[in-house]
């Protein structure tokens, strides 16, 4: 018999693979039916709305995450959805401004920060509730609801807006499900009323995220940002097409590796079984080692025939020269988030992951500022890759030794052998 939270990994892990699998046939569908310089105001638009919510918005769902206890969990979900609405309110404020004002070269991301908060806050209570067929539901609707929107609105219209529009409201509609479900269980009673003290303490808590949760998720979107700064929406087509396509099927292996693993070593570190836990962890950096080194392989041998019979002809003059910066920097992504970026799970302490953040950040604005405006999509791929890349080094400097997260080389095959349960005494 499957416990609770093995069924409860094997429904997130299934149902993100069919909803990765579904995201990736939109990207190749949306090349298809748009101009470049219209899939390129796309990215822009969510890379700024994604860089809003993370800012203003994800830090708090967070804070919610690790401070609800079952004895007030109905008010303190509460005073997630009302301190999230506040700070919705100022960033989509503040989009409009900007957009009014040329500073973006996109409408539709004060709508697209509205779906993004009210799918991801919704899905979080849900999460901490332990409703795994809700949130594995929403997961799929969203990806379906992109695609089933997104398409004809695109091909009718050839507005980037108005693909920001249908897929903010796609965000909107896959939460009803967790909403009816949270409505039936956590708010049977009614809506709970949030006390001050309770918003107060979510702030308290979270607002030192914002550093990392921001300037992370700034740093992932900053190189699609400044070729549009630089050299306008036309070039961010392509690249980003490329890379979202080489990130999705990346995150794909470090999310199975982090559930089949990682999760097996966050169960043994909290039994003290320090053992198993490095045993679990050794294993997960072989299996994440090894499908980095075939995915590299694959890519760089049928990448270019594979994107020229994904992408429409405009999107494909980018791919040669940028595919094995993007490949590099990838893989220092999946390192980083979903292997030594899960140090902060057997310390006490999660400034590593504070310093990880801003270290990338800084890395890749200071190259992408340098290389982007001579170089465009190349210089962008080389400045997402050095900030990955600096990004892991701090995750490893902080570790001497791996006296937490084991890395050494010579286990790479070793650990992946069978090995018995109990280990020998």
């Amino acid at each position: 018999m499957l416990s609770i939270s093995d069924r409860h990994a094997g429904i997130y892990l299934a149902t993100r693979v069919f909803a990765a699998l579904c995201n990736m046939f939109a990207l190749v569908l949306f090349t298809r039916l748009a101009v470049p310089a219209v899939f390129g105001d796309y990215l822009l638009g969510f890379a700024c709305a994604f860089v809003a919510y993370g800012i203003c918005v994800q830090w708090l769902l967070q804070a919610f995450f690790a401070r609800q206890a079952h004895a007030d969990a109905a008010r303190t979900a509460s005073a997630a959805l009302v301190a999230a609405g506040v700070m919705v309110a100022l960033a989509g404020a503040g989009l409009a401004l900007a957009s009014a004002t040329g500073l973006l070269s996109a409408a539709g991301c004060a709508g697209l920060v509205i779906g993004l908060s009210a799918f991801f806050a919704m899905v979080e209570i849900a999460r901490a509730r332990l409703q795994a067929g809700a949130v594995g539901l929403a997961g799929v609707l969203r990806a379906v609801l992109i695609l089933a929107l997104g398409a004809p609105v695109l091909a009718l219209t050839q507005s980037a807006a108005a693909l920001l529009g249908a897929v903010a409201v796609a965000h909107v509609l896959a939460a009803l499900p967790v909403v009816a479900r949270l409505r039936a269980t956590l708010w049977a009673s009614g809506f709970a009323r949030p006390r001050r003290e309770d918003i107060a303490g979510l702030v308290r808590y979270g607002w030192p995220l914002i550093l990392s949760l921001g300037a992370a998720a700034l740093a992932l979107n900053l190189d699609r940002l400044l070729i549009g700064h630089f050299h306008g929406p036309e070039p961010v087509a392509a690249y980003g097409a490329t890379a979202d396509f080489v990130k999705q099927s990346f995150v794909l292996v470090g999310e199975a590796v982090a559930a089949a693993y990682v999760s097996v070593a966050k169960a043994a570190h909290g039994r003290a079984d320090m053992a198993g836990t490095r045993r679990a962890l050794e294993r997960a950096l072989a299996m994440l080692s090894i499908a980095c080194i075939l995915g590299v392989v694959f890519f760089l041998v049928f990448g270019p025939a594979l994107f020229r019979l994904l992408f429409a002809p405009g999107y494909q003059q980018a791919v040669g020269e940028i595919l094995p910066i993007l490949l590099a920097g990838t893989v220092c992504l999946v390192l980083r988030a979903y292997y030594f970026g899960q140090v902060i799970y057997f310390s006490r302490t999660a400034w590593a992951d504070v310093a990880s953040a801003g270290v990338m950040l800084a890395a890749t604005g200071l190259a992408g500022w340098l290389l982007v405006p001579h170089w465009a999509t190349v210089g962008a791929a080389l400045a997402f890759a050095l900030g990955q890349l600096a990004g892991l080094l701090v995750f490893v400097l902080a570790d001497p030794g791996g006296r937490l997260m084991p890395r050494y080389p010579r286990r790479l095959f070793r650990v992946i052998r069978r090995q018995p349960a109990v280990p020998p005494r």
